[in-house]
C-alpha cells in the first residue's frame, strides 16, 4: 500500500469517527441522566501544634534546617 493511500485511509477513519460522535444534524446528542451524589468524606486527622514545627525567624542567618534520621 502506498504512503498516500495510507494517509487517505487514516483521514477517512478520523472523519468517520468524528461524525459518529455527533447526531445526523451535527448536534452533540441528548444529555445523559443525572448521576447520584457521592458519599460524605471521612474526617480529617488531628493537626500538629504550630509551636512544635514552626519557629519565628528574625534573621535569615538564624534559620537552620535540621534533618533527623
Amino acid at each position: 500500500m502506498k504512503k498516500y493511500n495510507r494517509t487517505l485511509l487514516a483521514a477517512a477513519f478520523i472523519a468517520a469517527f468524528g461524525l459518529a460522535g455527533c447526531g445526523s444534524d451535527g448536534s452533540d446528542g441528548a444529555d445523559g441522566a443525572t448521576g447520584t451524589p457521592g458519599a460524605d468524606g471521612s474526617d480529617g486527622s488531628d493537626g500538629v501544634s504550630a509551636g512544635l514545627t514552626v519557629t519565628t525567624v528574625n534573621n535569615a542567618y538564624d534559620f537552620n534546617l535540621q534533618l533527623d534520621p
